[in-house]
């Protein structure tokens, strides 16, 4: 057996020397196996930088966004795509646009600002710009149909780049429910409400929710988190999980006093930079002696 071996292999050796069996079929390839990953890793990696600058690990962002923390990982080791409607809800989590995380690398606008995307309200200069205010006004003489109006808004959209398109779309889309909710003022409270507000780590009301409360519902200067007097005190400077954590503390606390009834300011949505869409879904599980301000309400599909 093993001359016969031998010889099998001097003549295969002498044919592949001369061409007369090429030589690649000497060998067996190894079968490769196919990527796992269907995702892109390029998405994945803006998504774990914009969570790191934000101080988020990836159990804060999957909270925020409602997802598993078991999604997110896979976002950003690039085993797996967002839906649109995810995609949404993780920019909305992160503080950008839809195309800061999700468009091509040739088709991205600029960059945002730290914790929030560039308001359409506020205009478009360069490539892609576009007017909005040539649109009609429903309160002129000739007042324009609800079909006009749509028209003007959707040839606006259009006009923009399509990797902005999305996100102007969504912009609007807040902005109409900010316009149809302003919070209301809360000036007084009966003596089983309590005026909830965001503040700070150090307790320094200096200004906005947290000076009312400091000067009119008992809060205590110095004092940042949680209830005194007729006030409860959130941490909404410390980053968005701690901001996450503290309401979930806060919730859990209204839970435990049904007997009071708490009444949320806009928390987070001032000088802490958030918007109504990110803060919004953490009160998605209050109980009910927790109200919330109208814009919260109108996000969360309350009736306002």
């Amino acid at each position: 057996m093993r001359k016969a071996y031998q010889r099998w292999r001097t003549v295969r050796n002498y044919c592949f020397t001369f061409g007369i069996i090429p030589a690649s079929l000497g060998t067996v390839a190894k079968p490769t196996k196919p990527d796992p990953r269907r995702g892109d890793p390029v998405v994945g990696e803006r998504i774990k930088r914009r969570r790191e600058e934000l101080g988020m690990n990836r159990y804060a962002l999957a909270e925020a966004a409602g997802v598993s923390y078991t999604y997110i990982s896979q976002l950003e080791t690039g085993y797996r795509n967002a839906s649109h409607r995810l995609q949404i809800a993780i920019a909305t989590a992160l503080g950008v646009g839809l195309d800061d995380l999700f468009a091509p690398d040739g088709m991205r606008g600029p960059s945002p600002s730290s914790k929030s995307a560039p308001s359409l309200s506020r205009g478009l200069t360069g490539a892609g710009a576009v007017s909005l205010t040539a649109t009609p006004s429903l309160s002129s003489p000739n007042r324009s149909t609800l079909s006009e109006v749509v028209a003007v808004a959707a040839d606006a959209i259009e006009s923009l780049p399509k990797a902005v398109r999305l996100d102007a779309l969504n912009q609007i889309h807040l902005r109409v429910l900010h316009s149809l909710a302003p919070s209301v003022h809360i000036e007084r409270l009966a003596p089983n409400e309590v005026f909830v507000f965001g503040s700070n780590a150090r307790g320094i009301h200096d200004g906005g929710a947290a000076l009312q409360a400091l000067e009119k519902f008992g809060a205590v200067w110095g004092e940042g988190h949680g209830l005194h007097g007729q006030s409860y005190a959130i941490d909404t400077m410390s980053g968005f999980s701690t901001l996450a954590a503290e309401v979930e503390t806060f919730l859990d606390y209204a839970r435990q006093h049904p007997q009071l009834t708490f009444r949320v300011t806009p928390i987070g949505t001032g000088i802490a930079g958030y918007r109504f869409d990110q803060i919004a879904p953490l009160f998605a599980d209050k109980p009910e002696n927790v109200f919330l301000p109208t814009e919260f309400r109108a996000l969360l599909d309350e009736e306002f």
